[in-house]
Parts: C-alpha cells; structure tokens; sequence
C-alpha cells in the first residue's frame, strides 16, 4: 500500500464505512476501495479516469470516466479517497475524524 493508517485511525473510520456505500473517486491502483471493503463497506464504486486493475473483491465495481461524466445516481455515503497527494490521506482522514469527533 502507498499509503497507511494506524490502529487507532482504522478503528475510528470503521463504523463510517460499514454497511455503507461509498464513492471512491480517483481509485487508481483500488487500494482506497480494497480499505473500504475490508472496513466493511457494503459495496464501493470505484471511479478512474484511467484504466484500474482488476478488484480483488465482487463488492467493488470500476467505473472508468472522468466524475463529471458519471451517471451512476445510486446513493452513496461518499467517502472520497482519491488525492493526487496520497501521503496526506492519513492526514485528511484524522482531520475528517477530528471534526465528526467534535460534532457528537
């Protein structure tokens, strides 16, 4: 993976993710989507410009267009992991963690 979450990050997105249907927009390589799903995300659909391997997984489907393209209107809890820089993801999850955090 290019990227890691610890323990404690994992644990705080879980309940999130599961059962959920999420919208990972920019997948690349999936290994976003693969974290949803091993979270216990429902399903995810996974959005690419650009061709995406095979999914591990019959719960992730690929979708290759540009979002502004997508037609897919099923609804979602969006959950977007797809950033060009994907050493801030784990910065961007603490920081969307901290704000649900101080929202309860």
């Amino acid at each position: 993976m290019r990227f890691r979450l610890n323990d404690k990050q994992l644990e705080h997105l879980r309940p999130y993710v599961k059962d959920s249907s999420i919208l990972d927009l920019g997948a690349a390589d999936l290994e976003g989507a693969q974290l949803m799903i091993d979270l216990g995300a429902r399903d995810v659909l996974a959005v690419d410009r650009f061709e995406m391997p095979r999914p591990s997984s019959s719960r992730i489907t690929t979708k290759r267009t540009q979002f502004q393209h997508l037609e897919d209107t099923r609804p979602v809890e969006e959950l977007d992991l797809g950033f060009t820089d994907r050493a801030r993801k784990a910065d961007i999850v603490d920081a969307i963690l901290e704000t649900a955090e101080a929202d309860r």
